[in-house]
């Protein structure tokens, strides 16, 4: 994929996505298989759509499937589900939210 490709070079060259791409790095507590709302619009930046959702981290879970939707408030609904999940199974979460 070359949206890939030239992105980890430009990430290996020095950048990194919250200073030089439009998008936000988030980090919060999921619940496996609980959709959680995420805003993901800087202040004032409501003319932005979302693009893409990236999982980065789930801690030390591993992840069994995940998915984003556009929720009706503008927010997205991201949700985790780590292998071998229960509803009790908890994980800080890192993702990247490409914006557009």
């Amino acid at each position: 994929n070359q949206f890939i490709e030239k992105t980890g070079i430009a990430l290996s060259n020095g950048l990194t996505f919250d200073d030089n791409f439009l998008c936000k790095i988030v980090k919060l507590n999921f619940t496996h298989a609980a959709e959680q709302a995420i805003n993901p619009f800087p202040t004032g930046s409501r003319n932005l759509t979302v693009v893409g959702v990236f999982p980065i981290s789930a801690g030390n879970q591993a992840i069994d499937a995940f998915k984003w939707v556009s929720r009706s408030d503008g927010s997205i609904g991201v949700t985790f589900q780590f292998d071998g999940g229960t509803s009790a199974t908890t994980a800080t979460c890192t993702i990247i939210v490409l914006l557009g």
